[in-house]
């Protein structure tokens, strides 16, 4: 009977069971499961719908009234601990949430250099790790305060400080301090937020758009049509019966027509043109400096993509 109820956790933040006072008890229907079977229409929801809803929370009967003495931890605390969310009140105060880091790489062990009887010896003892309480300090100081552990390097210090047969000579010690504390173990603390890198889309055209809107210019600083990643081949490259051509009387055709990253591009190495318009000044202005990964293939025959004595190529056989 619990599952024809969804009773949210915790959902505005205030450590409560359920919705806010004014919704509808309809409201917690699981209507993803009852729609399956038709049986809204049957249900009293006002009536039978509180009584699905106290039956999940174990109040039914009333000797379970109080949920929370049961075996299980209470829903919210379980929600909480999966956030790794600590709340408190103080008089007065509203609730207070404090994000609690599982663990912490902050501390590290120091190394102590002691000669112990004539004998040098060099101990790595854990040593801050045992203070590392909240990342936030506010936790630290309401609930930690000033102290402090006696630990193994206090010890080891203390003895070398007041015994004959220990000489101290050196200590090193060393912690991690970035990122600091608050952000450790946090996505927000490895990524860039919000940060485009302006070289990467999923879909070509998109990157073509990229770069028409926020580049602008190739490597050379000169202005172009062309894909924001640099190894994009033209987007009709698979599909294409012919190369890109001058095909008019214009001198900027190659480079506002590319469709390919700088690396692909067709505005650098060749320049193939109709009859009409070939002459070497229209060439010569189509041509535009840019980074080329390789120079193009120019010649039509089928074995040519590969030397008499290179790899065999199946598909051209």
């Amino acid at each position: 009977m619990a599952i024809y109820v969804v009773d949210p956790v915790d959902e505005n933040s205030d450590n409560n069971l359920g919705r806010s006072l004014s919704d509808n008890n309809n409201q917690y229907l699981n209507s993803t499961l009852l729609d399956i079977y038709g049986i809204v229409p049957d249900l009293n929801q006002n009536e039978d719908t509180f009584n699905l809803l106290m039956t999940k929370r174990k109040n039914t009967f009333g000797y379970r009234g109080v949920p929370l003495n049961g075996p299980a931890a209470p829903q919210i605390l379980r929600r909480q601990r999966l956030s790794n969310t600590f709340t408190y009140v103080e008089t007065g105060d509203p609730i207070t949430r404090k994000e609690v880091k599982p663990f912490s790489l902050r501390g590290t062990p120091a190394l102590v250099n002691l000669d112990i009887n004539g004998q040098n010896a060099t101990l790595k003892i854990s040593y801050n790790n045992e203070n590392i309480y909240f990342a936030d300090t506010t936790l630290n100081e309401k609930l930690i305060g000033l102290k402090t552990k006696n630990t193994v390097f206090d010890q080891v210090v203390g003895i070398a400080n007041v015994s004959d047969d220990y000489s101290l000579n050196w200590i090193s010690y060393s912690e991690n301090v970035f990122p600091s504390a608050i952000n450790e173990m946090s996505s927000g603390s490895t990524g860039r937020t919000g940060y485009d890198n302006l070289y990467w889309r999923d879909d070509q055209l998109d990157r073509i758009a990229l770069h028409a809107d926020s580049i602008i210019n190739n490597s050379y600083g000169v202005t172009v049509f062309q894909s924001s990643w640099p190894l994009d081949a033209p987007s009709d490259f698979l599909t294409r019966t012919g190369v890109p051509t001058i095909n008019e009387n214009n001198n900027n055709l190659m480079k506002l027509s590319n469709s390919a990253g700088e690396l692909q591009n067709t505005y650098l190495h060749a320049t193939p043109a109709i009859p009409v318009f070939t002459t070497d000044t229209l060439k010569l202005r189509n041509t535009t400096i840019g980074g080329l990964y390789s120079r193009k293939h120019m010649l039509g025959g089928q074995y040519t993509v590969v030397s008499p004595s290179g790899i065999e190529i199946t598909e051209v056989d």
